[in-house]
């Protein structure tokens, strides 16, 4: 009960953080592209927390969400730290990296 109990504490700081962010970037001055928004939004949870209503249809796979991931890493490394980009990149990188993980312990349950 108390593990079930963390883990649905952690899920819920997780979606706070998310949150927070989005609320960042609906007030930010074009420190991202439109089609960077774009991704961003549902990525972060504006339409849900599903992982299919996370990702564009068709992109629930590790080659897309590691693709990604390297491409958010990057412009986190870029992005000035303190910064609404870096802020962004940084939870978006994060949240690609937890939905990378749920794929690949799906896909071992799988084996």
């Amino acid at each position: 009960m108390d593990a079930e109990l963390g883990s649905l504490f952690i899920r819920l700081l997780e979606y706070n953080e998310d949150f927070e962010v989005l609320q960042e970037l609906e007030g930010s001055n074009g420190e991202f592209s439109a089609a960077e928004l774009a991704e961003l939004r549902p990525l972060l949870g504006l339409y849900g927390g599903e992982v299919e209503k996370l990702l564009p249809p068709g992109t629930v796979n590790a080659e897309y969400v590691g693709w990604r991931l390297m491409y958010w890493g990057r412009k986190m490394a870029e992005a000035p730290y303190g910064t609404v980009e870096h802020a962004g990149a940084d939870r978006t990188y994060t949240r690609y990296g937890l939905i990378l993980d749920e794929i690949l312990k799906e896909q071992a349950g799988r084996v």
